[in-house]
């Protein structure tokens, strides 16, 4: 099809008036295809478009665009293949990102040996959250863990973004007679921002990057000779951790408007038994209001008189701004996040987008300084 031209089919007989009324206006029709008595296909100027239009709607004939070659077309189908290629980059950056880094380390097999023995040992060759798995030399890690005390073998596999360590302990081994301290760990993914440490060892410090259980504060010393020893970690961790939410709503709601009428109701009950009244508004929606009076309450009888009001309302058609209804949520969001931040001060934004007529979406992003980590 020629550039700049859109393909019509339409539905309706009597085609001939049709073509006469058209052409009669001056309109240019190409590749004209008569499908049968009461359908056909043909191309029209994109100038003529809306002439043409006007016509088929003045004489009720059903049609619809079946393509078109106009630079909107064209920059849409464009903007189409572009988004392709842009998704097609975004997936495999999460592939590499989900499998091609280290998320998880998994230990099994230890009965005797300390869990923290062994991750501290696989940090120390280059086993931590976030490494590239492929830097990782398995023979090299299984060595250096085959070498900690009480360890007979092991083996170390890699799947996905998981490091899984088996170890077979000796028999004879026995667990040093010692206290078992443990590291202080992050609980969210954050960049640190302030370090209050009264024992053991910082591991992060000021504008470090940390992911959720990677440790903050280590639960060892070291001499002046770069031996390390077991002991407390003690302290607090601070960090600025970022939080997104999404919520959809819509704009168009249904609210209860009272009419005006009325219904008043009187009754008496004894013992939770209705002695007199009922109920005859005949209101097919409404809205009550009650009050109850002990009518003999200086006599001690259980005599009360129930007085109610029925008020008729019906369903009302709202439609609210969407920009305020974009703030109320993200006035709902932030004081979920205000119990997490403890009073610190939170910055905020969010993007609106309009998903059909009346649904919008809003993503709020959240950022505030929290405790990320701190001694039990």
């Amino acid at each position: 099809m020629k550039p700049n031209f859109l393909r019509i089919r339409v539905d309706g007989f009597n085609q001939l008036r049709l073509l006469n009324a058209l052409t009669g206006d001056g309109v240019e029709i190409f590749d004209l295809d008569k499908v049968s008595p009461s359908e056909m296909s043909f191309c029209v100027p994109k100038k003529h478009s809306y002439k043409t239009f006007a016509i088929l709607e003045k004489l009720c004939y059903n049609y619809n665009v079946e393509e078109r070659t106009d630079a909107k077309a064209l920059l849409s189908k464009a903007v189409a293949r572009i988004g392709l290629i842009v998704g097609a980059v975004v997936f495999s950056v999460a592939l590499w990102l989900g499998f091609g880094l280290i998320w998880r380390i998994d230990i099994a097999g230890n009965e005797k040996i300390d869990s923290l023995t062994i991750e501290r040992t696989l940090k120390e060759c280059g086993v931590t959250r976030g490494k590239p798995r492929g830097k990782i030399d398995r023979d090299a890690v299984r060595n250096v863990v085959n070498s900690i005390d009480g360890v007979l073998e092991s083996s170390v596999e890699i799947s996905g973004g998981t490091v899984r360590v088996s170890v077979v302990e000796t028999t004879d081994y026995l667990p040093p007679d010692e206290a078992q301290f443990a590291d202080i760990t992050s609980g969210y993914d954050a960049e640190v921002t302030r370090v209050i440490t009264s024992a053991g060892t910082a591991e992060v410090k000021l504008g470090s990057r940390v992911f959720k259980g990677e440790t903050l504060i280590g639960a060892y010393v070291t001499d002046a000779e770069g031996n390390r020893t077991r002991a407390e970690a003690k302290g607090s961790v601070y960090g600025k951790v970022a939080f997104s939410k999404t919520e959809t709503f819509s704009v168009k709601e249904y609210v209860s408007v009272r009419t005006g009428k009325t219904y008043k109701s009187s009754r008496y009950t004894l013992f939770g038994l209705n002695i007199k009244g009922k109920e005859k508004h005949g209101f097919e929606k409404f809205e009550t209001e009650t009050e109850t009076v002990n009518a003999f309450e200086n006599f001690f009888v259980p005599l009360k008189l129930k007085r109610t009001v029925f008020y008729e309302v019906e369903e009302e058609e709202r439609i609210f701004d969407a920009v305020e209804r974009a703030e109320y949520f993200k006035s709902l969001m932030l004081d979920e996040m205000i119990v997490k931040a403890g009073g610190s001060e939170i910055e905020s934004s969010y993007t609106l987008t309009q998903i059909s007529d009346d649904m919008y979406r809003i993503n709020v992003y959240m950022e505030a300084e929290m405790l990320i980590g701190e001694s039990k």
